[in-house]
Formats: structure tokens, sequence, C-alpha cells
């Protein structure tokens, strides 16, 4: 797991509405997301962010 993904979820999730971490299980599932999108050359951080956000407004509604 890379310090500075686990980091960047740990700062990230807070943030968004009505969200908190749920774990460390979490936070590795999340980082492991990442690095995978990392890994075909996409914007790892960016599109599970975006997941996040649409997943917050389904749950919110």
């Amino acid at each position: 797991m890379r310090r500075k993904d686990a980091a960047w979820v740990e700062r990230t999730i807070p943030r968004l509405p009505g969200r908190k971490s749920e774990r460390i299980r979490e936070v590795r599932r999340l980082v492991s997301a990442i690095e995978q999108l990392d890994t075909h050359d996409l914007d790892g951080r960016r599109m599970v962010a975006h997941g996040l956000l649409r997943l917050g407004l389904v749950w919110s509604m």
C-alpha cells in the first residue's frame, strides 16, 4: 500500500458529504483501486473520488 495514496484517502473521505472512514479495510481497498487504475495509465485518485461522490449522492437521496 502506497503511503501517499493511503494519506490521500484518509484526508478525502471525511470531506465527502456524509462520509467518514470505515476502518483501515476501506482505506486499503480504495488504495488498491487507485493503484490498479494507475497501472492502466488512468488517474486513480480522480476516478475513486468521482465514484465516492456518486455513491454519496445516491446514499443521500
